[in-house]
């Protein structure tokens, strides 16, 4: 009884904190990331700890929206995604509809930064989705017009020009000058992209107009940008310049970020009015913030800039080094999309699988509760005459709650370990995966690099020799042979790095079959084995033997065959088989539960060493040669997901084998964990 009167005396003492406080928090918040992000995500972190038993979860979930968006702000991408992830899981405890839609506005935003257009737009109408259960539908409109900028990016003008009309539309009919701005100007871009410069130049002075009439002066920088790029596209580049400058200006005091765009746009405009030294002076600020802020776009466009201006002004010997550095920066910008793909990718997939085993786990445990409830109610049925009946209902009743304690406290242990688990298996396999990849196309695009900056360099010193008139037709025709040499080259390294790319595709791969399918082991072996051989096309001939007594299975062949495929594969390129004898073999064992493929080979066999990371992704003995290190991972994946399990067996003789079991049959009720 006390207990209980402390715990309620607690609870009245500590309240939620009421919105209208909750409001001013949040303000205090937006006005000191205005200065600084970082310092945005520490203000973040202070209120969360402060106020942890104020907040409501509600709450707490929009304070980490807002550090999921300081963290993409300030190159902490897969830190935002890791917060992002956070509020999803947060969200499945709260009652309120609408609480995804920041979840994926964020989320698009990130991808549309990095140009992911097709990924943004997915989570763009996910959060039009979320929405509609707001009640300010000015949440819904602004997503359209995010969606209307990715349809222009994507050349879908006709979808883009209806949203951005909706969303200038409702500007009118709320009296809202900023949205009507907005869409002008955002109207403009698009207009601009058909290539009608004169109605483009319009709308951005309608924009600029309202902004003026209202001081919207924060506003002002993004018309002054627009009629930068109307200004270059009619190359009246006094005025781009002018206009760059204004936009630069109105920046001075924002983030850092929002300086590359408009400085991009001022240098090029200076190149074009020969400029050369105020051009300098603008790149010697531009390339450094870029590479600072790892915004590699920006930077590649940076050092063709640069290239352009060291051509200009006649400094040949640094133009290479210019295109090395823009080559370098792309190549920077392709790994970082790439990871982030991966990244979200596995953020999803481990949500899935996070979500299905918790789902599984609370059936369990309710079934568990409605078996102990029924027993305890058959007890209870019984007749109260006799004490001993009582005192054994009671008894009974005692064990069961004892055991529905221990079930619930037990099912919170495994939640708490399976987030952790999938937390764990998501980040290593998502590291092993990009540091692999890098490391497979670093050697092909590094050649690439050097055949392109040689060539640059070739050409320069044609050109300079032609420049001076001392150059001969066979140092011409030398020179064009040694440059036709470099850009094949580069072309080779080019499709071994697209080949690469293609064999991880066709690895990562899996074939989907809507209904398990009734066949015979032994006969699937007899019959795919010679022709997965024969789509190898091995350099010496291999004897496959295959053993072991008929067993119906039902399963899924395809997915056991593209086991066979890797196992086989597996054999020929790394088991070193002597020439002449080289012998595959699979023996068939029936079980009561199923069935166990012994899958051998008489090659050099594999060290105990090596045996405890053959199942991990991204290993090979051959990194680096062509191969991925992906076929032992794929075939343990493809085994999980059978519900089968393969193993490595140590030989005290000469070879390498793996112990495979298949279960007999996959419950109609599996089906799904398959596709």
């Amino acid at each position: 009884m006390v207990l209980l009167l402390l715990l309620l005396l607690f609870s009245a003492s500590v309240s939620a904190m009421p919105e209208d406080e909750f409001g001013r928090l949040r303000n205090d918040i937006f006005s000191v990331s205005n200065q600084s992000y970082i310092a945005g995500i520490e203000k973040i972190d202070a209120a969360l700890q402060q106020h942890r038993y104020q907040l409501t979860l509600e709450q707490q979930i929009r304070l980490l929206y807002s550090k999921a968006i300081y963290q993409h702000r300030t190159n902490q991408t897969q830190a935002a995604l890791v917060t992002l992830h956070q509020c999803k899981l947060l969200s499945e405890e709260s009652a309120e509809q609408s609480i995804l839609y920041s979840y994926h506005n964020i989320l698009a935003g990130i991808f549309a930064d990095f140009g992911l257009y097709e990924q943004a737009l997915q989570h763009y109408a996910q959060a039009v989705e979320k929405a509609s259960f707001l009640s300010n539908p000015l949440y819904a409109r602004q997503t359209e017009n995010n969606i209307a900028l990715i349809l222009t990016e994507l050349s879908q003008y006709d979808e883009a020009r209806y949203y951005l009309a909706r969303f200038y539309q409702f500007g009118v009919e709320t009296d809202n000058v900023s949205v009507q701005a907005v869409a002008l100007n955002n109207q403009a871009e698009l207009t601009l992209k058909q290539g009608n410069i004169s109605l483009a130049n319009e709308l951005y002075q309608r924009a600029l107009v309202l902004r003026q009439q209202h001081n919207l002066t924060h506003e002002l920088s993004f018309s002054f940008l627009g009629l930068a790029k109307v200004a270059r596209a009619t190359a009246n580049w006094l005025q781009c310049a002018d206009y760059a400058r204004q936009s630069l200006l109105l920046r001075q005091d924002r983030n850092r970020l929002d300086l590359l765009e408009p400085g991009l746009l001022l240098v090029e405009a200076q190149l074009a009015l020969q400029q050369w030294l105020d051009a300098q002076v603008q790149l010697d600020k531009l390339i450094p913030l870029a590479d600072e802020l790892r915004q590699f776009d920006a930077l590649q466009q940076s050092w063709q800039l640069q290239a352009n201006l060291f051509e200009k002004t006649g400094q040949y010997s640094k133009v290479s080094e210019a295109w090395r550095n823009s080559l370098a920066a792309y190549a920077q910008l392709t790994e970082q999309r790439f990871a982030i793909t991966v990244a979200q990718n596995s953020t999803e997939l481990g949500l899935l699988l996070r979500n299905k085993e918790i789902s599984a786990l609370q059936q369990q445990h309710i079934i568990q509760q409605v078996k102990n409830k029924s027993l305890q109610q058959q007890l209870w049925g019984g007749s109260a005459a006799a004490l001993i009946i009582i005192l054994l209902i009671l008894w009974f009743s005692w064990i069961l709650r004892r055991k529905n304690h221990l079930l619930a406290a037990n099912l919170a242990t495994l939640k708490q370990t399976q987030t952790q688990l999938v937390e764990a298996e998501k980040q290593a396999s998502l590291s092993s995966l990009v540091v692999g990849m890098a490391h497979q196309l670093n050697t092909p695009l590094g050649n690439c690099l050097t055949a392109i900056s040689s060539s640059l360099e070739l050409q320069g010193n044609l050109q300079a020799k032609l420049d001076n008139k001392s150059l001969s037709a066979k140092e011409l025709s030398a020179g064009l042979q040694q440059d036709q040499q470099l850009l094949q080259l580069a072309q080779n390294n080019i499709n071994k790095a697209a080949s690469l790319v293609d064999r991880y595709k066709q690895i990562v791969a899996q074939t989907q079959e809507s209904q398990p399918q009734q066949f015979d082991i032994k006969t699937l072996l007899q019959q795919q084995l010679p022709v997965l051989l024969l789509g190898l096309q091995p350099d010496n001939p291999l004897q496959l033997e295959i053993t072991g007594d008929h067993y119906a299975l039902l399963s899924y062949p395809s997915l056991i065959n593209q086991v066979l495929s890797a196992l086989l594969e597996n054999a020929l390129l790394h088991g070193d088989m002597p020439a002449g004898s080289a012998r595959v073999s699979v023996k068939i064992v029936a079980q009561t539960s199923g069935v166990r493929l012994l899958f051998s080979d008489n090659g050099k066999g594999i060290s105990e060493d090596v045996a405890k990371r053959i199942f991990d992704p991204m290993f090979s003995t051959r990194l680096g040669q062509g191969h991925l290190g992906l076929g032992l991972n794929m075939v343990f994946n493809i085994m999980q997901k059978l519900h089968g399990s393969v193993q490595w067996q140590p030989q005290d003789t000469a070879g390498c084998t793996f112990v495979l079991f298949l279960p007999q049959h996959i419950r109609q009720t599996d089906s799904s964990s398959i596709n």
